[in-house]
Parts: C-alpha cells; sequence; structure tokens
C-alpha cells in the first residue's frame, strides 16, 4: 500500500517498480496521470469498486500489454492509454459510456474487444448515449474504428442503424465493404427489421463499389420477407438503377414515391441532387426528417418527405450578409403535386412530424437555415398542430432581440402562408395581418372584420344544432357565456344528451365548444386592437365601422362596451340602435370614427359616461370612461423624482407602451423604454445580464419629459402615478392626500385595498373618509371593467 497514494478514493499516483500491479479495493477512481511513465508495468487488475479512469492514467506505460476494465467502469479519460504501443489488447465492458479524445493514441498494436450483446438488442440499439455511439463513432476519438475486430464492426454494423450514426459509417465505407457476403447469408433466412434496413443502408453506402449482380442478389433476397420489402421502400432509384433493376417494375416504390420520382425526373434531377438540395435549403440531412407514414401504414421514403418540404418554396440570396434563405415560391395553398402525394401519407403522422421538427430546430437562439421549416411546417399544419405552434413560437423571442429574434421573425413570415385560424389569430395579435391578408387580395381590415372575427352565428347572436330528436339553438349572452335553449322553452348551460342521435350529438358538442374557444379569441384580439386604438387615437372609416360593429353579433357585442366618437358626437351601441348618453338615437354619419378617450372629453361628459356604464351594467374591456386626465402643465420633470419602483413592474407591459428588455449590447443589460416620453432612472445594484438574479432589485427615478403629451403619455404618466402612489400608501404615508384628486374612483378603491394589505391605518381611514365625500353616489362594490 505504501507504494499507492490515495486520496478520498481517487489513486493520484503510484511509485512502486513492480511489474505486475494489484489496485486495492478502496479506490474509487484511477487520478489523471496516475501510472504516466511507469516503463517497467507489464499488467495491472482494477478492482469492482473503480468508476473511471482518469486523463492520462497509464500515459507512455509502453510494456503494459493486456487489461480488463471491470463492468463497474463507466468513463476513460482523455488520452487514459496513449502511448502504451505494447498493448496487444483489451476488453470494454459495455457500462463504459465515454471515452477521452486520444484515449488510444498511438497503441499501433491493439485490438479492442467489445462485450458481446445479444442480437438485437433495443436497449443497446436505441439509447441515445449508448456504447456504440460514444465510444466507436463519436468524431474526436479519431481512429478507434480501426482497432476493432471485423466480428466487432461488423456486429455493430448490424445492430445499430440510428439515423445520427449514419455519417459515422460513411467515414467508414471502405472498411464495410467486406460485410455483403455476411449480410447476405444473415438476411436469408427469416431477416429481423434492423437486419434488413443494415443491409438497405449498406447499399446506399456502397452501391458505386458493388456489381450489378451483388446488388440484385441482395434486393432479391430482401423483397422475399416482408421486412425486407419495407426496408426496401427507401432505397434510392440510383441502386436500383445500377442493379439494372427497370423502376417503372418495382413493386417496392409506393405510388407518392413514383410521383416525386416523375416530377424530379421532369426537373432533370437525380434523388442525390434532391437531398443535396434539401440540406443545402435548410442545412439538414433529410435523413433527420421524423418518420412519416402511408395510409396503408408503411413508412415514406426520405426522398419523397424532403420534396415535400421543398415543393412550395424556393432559396434566394438574404440581404443579410449574402447568406442563402428560404422564401415562399407561391402564395398560400399548396402545389398540386403536393397535395397528390399528400393524399397518400397518414395526417397524424404528418403532424406528429410537424411538431417533432418544430421542437427540434424552430426554437434555436442562432441564426440558422433550419428556422426556415417554418414555411413547410405552416403550410402542411392542420388547425390542431398550428395551434400548439402558436403556442410555442412567442417562447422563441429573445431579451436581446425581442420580436427581431431569428426564429420568431421567420415564424411570423411563414404564417402568413396558413390557412388556418390559428394563424390568422397570430398573424393579427403580432402585426402581421396586413401581410396575411394582401397575398389573399384583400386590406388586412377587410379581413380582420369579414373573416377573422366570422363565427357562424346570426344577427341574434344565436346558433342552431340539430340533435336527432330535437333542434336546439345557442345563444351568446351579454357576460359572454353562452345558454342553450331546448325546444320545450327552457335552457340549459350544455347541449342535453338524453334520447339525441349519438353522431349528430358528437358533432355539435364539438363544433359548440370549438365555438366558445373562438368567440373568446376573438373578443380577446379585438379588445387588445380596441385598447391599441384607444391609446394612439386611430380613426376607422365610417362604413368600415358599420360593418365589422353593427353586422357582426360578435364585435357588435365589443362595441355596445365602448364610448365611440365621431366629430366630438359621442355615442354607444346598443342591442337594436345607436344611442347617445341620454338613450336618444343617434345618427352614424360618413365622417371617421374613433374611440373616445377622456383627454378629449369635458368633465362634465365623462361623468355622465361613467353613470350611464354603471346603470346599464356594462363593464368595459379596460378602463376607458374611468381613464384619469393629466394636464401637460401638471407633469413636472421632478414628478417622480427620486420614487422607488421595483424592476419586475416594468416587464409584460408592452401594450401600455412601456417596454423592458435585458443585455441589448455588451455596454448595456437590463432596462427599459416608454413610448413617447423618456424617463431617466438608475438601478439599486450593479449591472446584471439575468433578470433571474435581479428579483430584489429596484430603479431609482429620475427626470420624467415628453415632446408632446399625447393619450399614450397620459397613460403612462397615470401607471406611473398608480405604481409611485401605492408605494408610498403602503408605507403609511398620509401626504399622498394632495394627489387623491388625480385619481378616479376605481383607482381610489384600489388604494384603499392596498392600504388595508399593508396595516396602513392612518391612510386607510383617510382614503374611506375621501371616497365618502368625494363619490357619494358610487358603490364601492361596483366593477367598472370587464373580468378578461
Amino acid at each position: 500500500m505504501s507504494n499507492f497514494y490515495i486520496k478520498n478514493g481517487v489513486l493520484e499516483g503510484y511509485t512502486g517498480k513492480d511489474a505486475d500491479v494489484v489496485i486495492p479495493d478502496s479506490v474509487t477512481e484511477i487520478g489523471q496521470s496516475a501510472f504516466s511513465g511507469c516503463n517497467g508495468l507489464t499488467s495491472v487488475t482494477i478492482p469492482d469498486s473503480v468508476t473511471k479512469i482518469g486523463d492520462c492514467a497509464f500515459y507512455g506505460c509502453r510494456r503494459l500489454k493486456s487489461m480488463t476494465i471491470p463492468d463497474s467502469v463507466t468513463e476513460i479519460g482523455w488520452s487514459a492509454f496513449s502511448g502504451c504501443s505494447g498493448l496487444t489488447s483489451i476488453t470494454i465492458p459495455d457500462g463504459v459510456m465515454e471515452i477521452g479524445d486520444c484515449a488510444f493514441n498511438r497503441c499501433n498494436n491493439l485490438k479492442i474487444h467489445v462485450i458481446r450483446i445479444k442480437e438485437n438488442d433495443k436497449a443497446f440499439c436505441n439509447v441515445p448515449n449508448a456504447k456504440l455511439k460514444r465510444i466507436v463513432f463519436n468524431r474526436i476519438y479519431g481512429g478507434i474504428w480501426d482497432l476493432l475486430d471485423e466480428q466487432t464492426k461488423f456486429d455493430l454494423f448490424i445492430s445499430n442503424q440510428s439515423e445520427d450514426l449514419i455519417s459515422e459509417y460513411k467515414k467508414h465505407k471502405t472498411s464495410i465493404l467486406p460485410f455483403g457476403t455476411k449480410l447476405l447469408e444473415r438476411i436469408s433466412g427469416n431477416p429481423s427489421e434492423t437486419e434488413c434496413i443494415a443491409a438497405v443502408t449498406y447499399m446506399e453506402l456502397s452501391y458505386k463499389k458493388m456489381s450489378s449482380s451483388q446488388l440484385t442478389d441482395m434486393i432479391n433476397v430482401l423483397n422475399r420477407s416482408e421486412a425486407g420489402k419495407t426496408a426496401l421502400r427507401s432505397v434510392s432509384p440510383d441502386v436500383i438503377a445500377k442493379a439494372g433493376i427497370q423502376l417503372s417494375e418495382r413493386d417496392i416504390m409506393s405510388d407518392a414515391a413514383k410521383v416525386v420520382l416523375n416530377y424530379i425526373q421532369n426537373e432533370h434531377m437525380t434523388i442525390s441532387e434532391l437531398e443535396k438540395n434539401f440540406n443545402d435549403m435548410y442545412s439538414l440531412s433529410a435523413r433527420f426528417i421524423p418518420e412519416m407514414f402511408y395510409t396503408d401504414n408503411t413508412v415514406v421514403e426520405g426522398f419523397v418527405a424532403a420534396w415535400l418540404f421543398m415543393a412550395n418554396e424556393k432559396t434566394e440570396i438574404s440581404r443579410y450578409y449574402g447568406r442563402l434563405c428560404v422564401k415562399a415560391a407561391n402564395g398560400p395553398g399548396l402545389l398540386d403535386d403536393a397535395k397528390t402525394v399528400l393524399q397518400y401519407i397518414d395526417d397524424e403522422s404528418l403532424q406528429k412530424c410537424l411538431l417533432q421538427l418544430a421542437d427540434n430546430y424552430l426554437g434555436s437562439a442562432s441564426m440558422t437555415k433550419k428556422h426556415y421549416l417554418s414555411y413547410p411546417i405552416c403550410r402542411y399544419a392542420d388547425e390542431k398542430t398550428m395551434t400548439e405552434l402558436t403556442k410555442k413560437a412567442p417562447s422563441w423571442r429573445s431579451g436581446a432581440s425581442g420580436n427581431n429574434a431569428p426564429a420568431f421573425r421567420i415564424f411570423c413570415d411563414a404564417v402568413i402562408y396558413s390557412d388556418t385560424r390559428a394563424a390568422m389569430m397570430f398573424a393579427d395579435k403580432y402585426k402581421e395581418l396586413e401581410k396575411y391578408a394582401r397575398i389573399r387580395g384583400m386590406s388586412g381590415n377587410d379581413f380582420r372584420d369579414v373573416y377573422l372575427s366570422d363565427t357562424g352565428l346570426d344577427k341574434e347572436r344565436t346558433k342552431e344544432y340539430d340533435l336527432g330528436n330535437q333542434v336546439v339553438k345557442v345563444r351568446l349572452l351579454k357576460d359572454l357565456s353562452f345558454s342553450v335553449e331546448l325546444s320545450n322553452g327552457k335552457t340549459s348551460k350544455s347541449l342535453p344528451k338524453t334520447g339525441v342521435d349519438p353522431k349528430k350529438y358528437e358533432e355539435a358538442n364539438k363544433d359548440f365548444a370549438e365555438l366558445k374557444k373562438l368567440v373568446k379569441k376573438i373578443l380577446k384580439n379585438r379588445f387588445d386592437l380596441m385598447f391599441e386604438d384607444f391609446l394612439n387615437g386611430r380613426k376607422e372609416n365610417a362604413e368600415n365601422w358599420k360593418r365589422a360593429y353593427l353586422n357582426n353579433p360578435v364585435l357588435r357585442d365589443a362595441a355596445q362596451r365602448i364610448v365611440w366618437s365621431q366629430n366630438r358626437k359621442l355615442f354607444i351601441v346598443s342591442d337594436d340602435s345607436v344611442v347617445d348618453v341620454k338613450g336618444k338615437e343617434y345618427n352614424v354619419t360618413d365622417k371617421p370614427i374613433t374611440i373616445a378617450h377622456p383627454l378629449n372629453m369635458s368633465d362634465k361628459e365623462v361623468s355622465e359616461w361613467q353613470i350611464y356604464l354603471i346603470a346599464n351594467d356594462i363593464k368595459q374591456p379596460f378602463e376607458q370612461m374611468w381613464e384619469p386626465v393629466r394636464s401637460a402643465e401638471q407633469i413636472r420633470e421632478n414628478r417622480y423624482e427620486g420614487s422607488k419602483v421595483p424592476l419586475f413592474w416594468f416587464s409584460n407591459k408592452d401594450k401600455h407602451g412601456i417596454h423592458a428588455y435585458d443585455v441589448r449590447s455588451y455596454s448595456e443589460d437590463y432596462g427599459f423604454e416608454l413610448d413617447d416620453c423618456d424617463l431617466e432612472a438608475e438601478s439599486s445594484t450593479g449591472r446584471l445580464y439575468e433578470l433571474k438574479y435581479c428579483t430584489d432589485v429596484t430603479y431609482t427615478l429620475g427626470k420624467f419629459s415628453f415632446d408632446k403629451y399625447t393619450r399614450k403619455v397620459n397613460h403612462i404618466v397615470c401607471m406611473l402615478d398608480k405604481v409611485t402612489t401605492a408605494g408610498r400608501i403602503a408605507a403609511d404615508d398620509i401626504t399622498v392626500y394632495d394627489n387623491l384628486p388625480l385619481f378616479t374612483i376605481a383607482q381610489i378603491m384600489e388604494f384603499l385595498r392596498v392600504a388595508e394589505e399593508n396595516h396602513a391605518v392612518n391612510v386607510a381611514a383617510m382614503l374611506i373618509e375621501y371616497k365618502n365625500k368625494t363619490y357619494p353616489d358610487f358603490d364601492p362594490m361596483a366593477e367598472f371593467t370587464l373580468e378578461w
């Protein structure tokens, strides 16, 4: 034991001169360079307690002849046996999952033995980090293939055909040429699926050096079994042509493959050129397209899948650094040839393939050609798949680039080629609807109002369903829920099940569920658009406004929650007419219409409309009539100076004109920007590059400035007033009394809640007194905005 230096189970050095060494059982790891330079060492016995052989552990042990590595070892380090020129054999157990670079460098006489496994062992073949991938084919272990004996090479080739190893097989195809005879013998009986796939891989890699008779023999043998016929579907026409078999006589080619083959032959292209074009277009081998199936449950050929993903797209030079990029070759919809091929493919497997591609390649943060897979994915995605994709896409943005992150930007460009409603809603939300509509020959507003907002409800906000034993009518209610009107005059919240036709009920129930989701989505998007128009004051053409809000039952419901302005005249939409604040019918003229703002109204008008909304139990989608109004003269530069605001308050407020960001450049980390105005701020800590570490960071606010006092500036001022005043209220600072005239009753009630939560008893009492004196006619429990 005196010759071993062991520390915490790690054998860090050996100072003895023995030729045969037995390592103590207490050792769990052979450390870095532990036996390096021990020229007299000829054999080593490693106990089962050892799990790792470290870097350069036996470096330069020239006389070491053989070694058995116990099953307990899982890792062999960098250059562990480098320079062991006398080493003639070594057994690597199946438990070893990693071998470092140059582990067997200059072991010129070595033959590596891999412990045999059961034939077709699925655990060995399918585990991503299996020994075959980690040891034999990892690029950094160059030369290790040539150290394997021929039987081991054959066993490894025949047992593992995973896609990510094909490129490594290509490097060693000269070494697998002798496998032909063995493979033919193996598949002559009752071959397994893995053996047949290995035979096909062998032909693809070696057909140029094989004779036509050799290829024909292998194809004919494979064609005798079902597993062989299935495997042969992936054989390229180049292999078949070399074998001398006429493509027209092939019974192993699918109908879809014949369509694709005819198409590419008309383009004077080979299968190899097709797959190269796919790789050039997306920087991805066609072999990495997830498996799809035909309707007869057979596998779609690789070149067919590659063609489908290029059928509607083209490659062109991008303005970004002269790179190749992908763009649409035509408008929305599919080429006729693509439609012909798709009719043979099982749609469920296609949709699964699209989602797998999206998960694997679309969300990458870096600029990569794989992002352009968004184009074919969006074209082929059905409603369900597109819904999933539009949910995932926002996560592809980054703190530095936001919506301009490559993955997200390219997906937004590709979405416009999908005809699904999910794509329409996404385009509308992310300001792509104008482009979406333009390629369909319409304006964004026309498309939004005519197609995007169509739910199938009639003007009475109802829709009928035939259930077999009765016809029921569903109706959209004021609170945006649905009621079901039965034939006996009663109402229900759901479709009745008793006595109905099962098939009709299933169809109706599915449609009704989709209808409820659709109405919510349309109103959510419309309310977001209305809020944006409220802040920027956008004016709408009167005819377009009437078509959207008076004819569409869902949008009419949205319009009934908003006070509108036309040529300084204020009005609202009711159930059957358009009225002013007195309930008198208002005649809509041809003047532009906009969403009214208290900034452009008198105090009396604001008060009258507040009372009207409360009296009619109208809940607004946002605080339109309760938006506080400041004047430009009230807003001084030092209005917020010295106030402290949490960093996270600025997050997720883009629709309010407040935009948080993080890590925009090497000189800037996190921060915020305001629309139409500026606010100086200083963080409470040093620079941080990850917001997850900023939970306690606050901003100390400085000077506030603006060029023109707009609706949006007024809104930002109100939000800043609220966040700074709330902090003073929580601290029980009664000097906030001077600011109370600036706030609405809704905000006063919110401040009272903050005071009660923080036990600010002095401010709470002051707020109650102020509310009772200033707003005696308002119900303190009243809700002024819609919960959405």
